[in-house]
């Protein structure tokens, strides 16, 4: 997983399977760190998960509403064909803010306040 800073926006870029376990655990724990140090506008960059199942989705909306709680923005983005379509078969296209690549995440995010 890499961390870096675009201005004022967190891009956390996760690498590949995210089902659950440490890796899962770790993207959590980065996240809460984040939010705890004052961060309120964030990109998940999805584009190095090759696979994603429920759990990771589980922990993908506690960190999105984690960061709704505190009147931040957490967006994701780079989802490849399959995870793309899992979102939209379980319609968590509605849940999530979702943008095709980095540069379309980071510009949403460089208009909220």
């Amino acid at each position: 997983m890499t961390i870096r800073q675009v201005g004022d926006i967190t891009v956390v870029s996760p690498t590949g399977w995210l089902v659950g376990g440490e890796e899962t655990d770790r993207l959590e724990d980065q996240v809460r760190e984040l939010l705890a140090n004052g961060n309120r506008r964030l990109v998940i960059d999805l584009g190095g998960i090759a696979m994603m199942n429920s759990l990771a989705v589980g922990a993908l909306m506690g960190c999105r509403q984690s960061y709704r709680n505190r009147d931040c923005h957490m967006v994701l983005c780079g989802l490849n064909t399959r995870l793309a379509r899992m979102f939209l078969i379980t319609q968590l296209t509605l849940v999530f803010e979702l943008h095709e690549t980095l540069e379309a995440a980071l510009a949403a995010l460089q208009q909220t306040a």
